[in-house]
């Protein structure tokens, strides 16, 4: 039989431990429409997962068993730690799926019992005072175990857990059992603790990472919404002027305090240091960050220096850093300046179309680079001609050989034979000017080459063509 495992029939506490012998209707009956303080004993993400021997055992342990084939996703099984009760029930989120709190075994709750529809509905966790509370595990029995009155001979009173992080004994970041208005010495009762709770959750052995969390320290009138694992969303302000809204979406931040190591083997939060010690925003070591702001400076912020490039100064803008950013679209990407049509577009076929301004240029390597790009229709139409050029040359390549042959028999035969042969062999107008430069210039054997170049370049992929 499970610890859990409560005796059929009404719950009722044993006189051994209750004075009042009440049933739990009665007491549930004193408790509706008031906030009640429970322990949880197990977080229900999904009931339908549940295994049957799980549900069985719930069954057996809560007194609104009628609850258990019909609760909700987000539902508890808790136990009421308070005026001298610890029976077990179900109990519903109060709010609906749009809105979730963390809450995990062990950790104290805020329920309320709603005598319309008789059913227990979590609120959320309950927080604890500066030396317990934690965005990542909340253990309150260090505030409320405080040390007792010495009894009989050889009884020893309980270690405060105050007095434990000021000093008094080495092992601070404990979990003690606490003491309540219950007339048990322990939060839970004599038959059942934390270690044990967390033992048999299979939620917060599978799904719940312990670790150390900054903690933030709001302005008056931020918002911040915070989960148990280092991510936030901050809806605040930079300064105390109008104007100066921020929304700052970070999942990271850093720690610049050193955490301790508790006495289950995880790192938390030391909370002997003041709070704003933790990691107050810090734009170049916490991990990822997405800020917007209504009037800021980014450059200067995340140190956005780039040669040549004057920083944009103040004005409403968006950042995104991480070590290594994506932007992934199912079409098109396009990035524009809103008052220039200046843009760079990455398109659903694979072009990469880079647009300058009316009066503006593309730069590579810096805006006073001597290594300036190329703009292909301009580039082609000098390459076309370059290579009519060649194709002039080419047609008069056979006359220029010819000429050059008819001179070297020339220079054999004699000055007279020479004469005659290069009159036979070329047009009256232009064979002896031709002769004469294809001497001076033997262009041949290189024609091919400077054609074979020009058409490669014309044609390169990185031109576009």
């Amino acid at each position: 039989m499970s610890i859990f495992t409560r005796a059929s029939g009404p719950f009722v506490v044993p006189s051994a431990d209750r004075g009042d012998r009440q049933t739990n209707t009665q007491s549930t009956s004193q408790s509706a429409g008031a906030f009640i303080t429970a322990k949880v004993i197990d977080f229900i993400s999904d009931p339908k997962a549940l295994s049957q021997e799980r549900t069985d055992l719930i069954k057996t342990s809560v007194v609104n068993s009628s609850h258990v084939n019909s609760m909700p996703i987000n539902s508890i099984w808790c136990q009421i730690i308070e005026a001298n009760r610890l029976d077990q029930h179900i109990a519903y989120p109060f709010f609906p799926a749009h809105l979730c709190f963390p809450i995990k075994p062990a950790e104290q709750v805020w329920i309320f019992y709603s005598a319309v529809d008789q059913t227990y509905y979590w609120m959320c966790r309950k927080p604890g005072d500066y030396i317990s509370e934690d965005v990542n595990y909340t253990h309150i029995d260090r505030i409320v175990n405080q040390p007792t009155t010495v009894g009989s001979a050889g009884s020893e009173p309980q270690i405060g857990a105050k007095n434990a992080f000021n000093g008094t004994v080495p092992n601070a970041a404990s979990f003690p059992q606490g003491k309540t208005d219950s007339v048990y010495d322990k939060t839970s009762g004599s038959s059942i603790n934390d270690d044990q709770i967390i033992a048999q959750s299979q939620e917060y052995q599978e799904k719940f990472i312990q670790e150390a969390v900054p903690r933030l320290v709001r302005q008056p009138g931020d918002l911040i919404i915070q989960g148990s694992n280092n991510a936030s969303v901050l809806l605040g302000s930079t300064t105390n002027t109008p104007g100066q809204g921020i929304v700052d979406i970070v999942a990271g931040h850093n720690l610049e305090t050193i955490p301790v190591t508790n006495t289950r083997g995880n790192q938390e939060v030391d909370k002997t240091q003041p709070a704003n010690k933790d990691g107050p925003g810090d734009f170049v070591l916490d991990k990822s960050r997405l800020y917007l702001a209504m009037n800021d400076n980014p450059d200067s912020n995340f140190s956005i220096n780039i040669e040549g490039i004057n920083g944009s100064g103040d004005g409403a803008s968006a950042v995104i850093k991480s070590d290594q950013v994506r932007l992934v679209a199912r079409n098109d990407v396009k990035i524009k300046a809103e008052n220039s049509n200046a843009a760079v577009v990455i398109r659903v076929n694979g072009d990469i179309v880079v647009v300058p301004g009316s009066e503006g240029k593309v730069y590579l390597a810096g805006t006073s680079s001597d290594q300036p790009y190329l703009r292909y229709d301009q580039f082609t139409d000098i390459i076309n001609r370059i290579l009519d050029i060649t194709a002039v040359l080419q047609s008069n390549i056979p006359i220029v050989s010819a000429a050059a042959a008819v001179a070297a028999v020339g220079a054999a035969a004699g000055p007279a034979a020479a004469s005659a042969i290069s009159a036979a062999s070329q047009p009256a107008t232009t064979a002896a000017d031709t002769a004469a430069k294809a001497m001076e210039v033997p262009i041949d054997p290189y024609t091919a080459q400077i054609n074979d170049a020009l058409e490669s370049i014309k044609s390169s992929i990185i031109l576009g063509s």
